[in-house]
């Protein structure tokens, strides 16, 4: 199960914000995830700061 097509985002040596929305349809997921996939970045330091999950609840 996919939630989302996020596109790809290009790394630079500045300091980026990213942020990305998904729906979820059903209730919960017992197999959700959330990854961080670098794998065309070579030896390239990546930094991750300041990641957030965050749960909203919207009454339809």
């Amino acid at each position: 199960m996919s939630y989302t097509s996020f596109p790809p985002v290009s790394l630079t040596t500045v300091m980026q914000t990213f942020v990305f929305d998904y729906p979820m349809d059903a209730d919960k997921d017992e197999t959700a995830r959330i990854e961080f996939n670098f794998g065309l970045a070579g030896t390239a330091q990546i930094i991750l700061d300041d990641v957030k999950l965050i749960e909203e609840f919207i009454d339809e």
